[in-house]
């Protein structure tokens, strides 16, 4: 490599903006994968998935943006993931390090101590990190995103179908005060005579049926937890 072919990868490098999410599983990791492209255009970005037990990675063939979205198979270890790869992360020019857990198994009055612990220790010096939950897990906000299950079954939902199977209407109520969503997911899907369960090819069919648009803008709006992550995702990305 020429010295002025070395100038420009390293200007390169320097313009990009580079982020991490560790994860807790792979439905996580093919959703965040998706919402990424979708809020920076396909075109803008590398998005690299990448799974425990394998070491993180920067690529220098990114335009404007490049995301790892680290699968770390477990709850419990996306703050050790997160604290294992750290270095090198810096090391490689990440900007910003995001995290995202369930909180179900535990309890919604669990949350505060748990918010407590993820953040307990995680250096921001340099590479800032935050983990966030998402309550009680990531199927509330594909519960939220409501309009996904016609899209997905063809069938139409109506406001009694969901406050009989679900308890709740979440067009106008708020899915984080939902105990199991995967639970009230797979009873939902089961409405339309339809299988749910967390294989690849589930995953990759809900997350390119859902509404990114309605899901960022607004939904937020009445999902705490999803608010949250989103706001963070997209200052972390600058935009």
């Amino acid at each position: 490599m020429t010295s002025s072919q070395k100038k420009s990868t390293k200007d390169k490098l320097n313009k990009m903006r580079r982020i991490a999410i560790f994860v807790e599983g792979q439905t996580e990791q093919i959703f965040l994968s998706k919402l990424v492209k979708e809020l920076l255009g396909q075109k803008n970005v590398t998005v690299v998935e990448q799974s425990c037990g394998t070491k993180v990675a920067l690529t220098n063939d990114a335009l404007k943006f490049f995301v790892l979205v680290y699968d770390c198979r477990g709850d419990v270890a996306v703050k050790s993931q997160i604290l294992k790869h750290r270095r090198s992360l810096l090391e490689s020019g990440y900007q910003h390090i995001i995290g995202l857990r369930d909180v179900y198994p535990q309890k919604i009055s669990d949350i505060p101590q748990l918010k407590q612990h993820l953040g307990y220790m995680l250096p921001q010096a340099d590479l800032p990190a935050q983990i966030f939950l998402a309550i009680m897990e990531v199927e509330s906000w594909f519960i939220q995103e409501h309009t996904h299950f016609k899209s997905n079954t063809g069938i139409e939902y109506r406001t009694e179908d969901f406050i009989r199977i679900i308890g709740l209407n979440p067009a106008e109520v708020s899915t984080e005060t939902i105990n199991h969503p995967y639970d009230s997911l797979v009873a939902l899907y089961n409405h339309a005579a339809q299988a749910h369960d967390k294989s690849k090819a589930t995953s990759e069919k809900l997350s390119k049926s859902l509404d990114y648009s309605k899901l960022c803008y607004e939904d937020t709006k009445m999902n705490g937890s999803l608010n949250d992550f989103v706001d963070a995702l997209c200052a972390a990305l600058g935009i």
